[in-house]
């Protein structure tokens, strides 16, 4: 099932259980994701492109989690972790460290854009390309 189809589903049983909180963030990116399929005139958003906008309002909610800490306002913070952790849920579980290190050094071509392009194109969505990067530049 689509990460798309996934999120529709859980917005109406979060509806009928009157999980209030759940409702409103699931609803809000299954928005997003609804605007993202009209934009690229599609009926469904495939996975990869619900991955990028999940991973975008996952780092948004990061950025307002600091401001939160910093005001010193743990309701918010807590309220925050909570809608992060129920939106991760609906990303693939990601390459480890030492996965990511282990395919690198299978690659031929270990100079940076090489290895870049190889995970954007055989693992996006799967991997934090941060990450990616910043192994392939130990290696050089």
């Amino acid at each position: 099932m689509l990460i798309y189809e996934q999120m529709y589903q859980d917005m109406i049983k979060a509806l009928k259980e009157k999980r209030e909180s759940d409702k409103i963030i699931i609803s809000l990116v299954y928005g997003y994701l609804k605007d993202k399929a009209k934009e690229l005139k599609l009926d469904k958003l495939d996975d990869a492109n619900s991955i990028q906008i999940i991973k975008r309002e996952i780092k948004k909610l990061e950025e307002e989690k600091e401001l939160f800490i910093k005001l010193k306002r743990n309701k918010n913070v807590k309220t925050i972790e909570n809608n992060m952790e129920l939106l991760k849920k609906y990303l693939p579980e990601q390459l480890t460290e030492n996965k990511i290190r282990i395919l690198i050094e299978a690659l031929d071509d270990k100079s940076i854009p090489s290895v870049m392009k190889f995970f954007k194109t055989n693992y996006n969505g799967l991997v934090d390309m941060g990450l990616v990067s910043k192994i392939a530049k130990e290696n050089n």
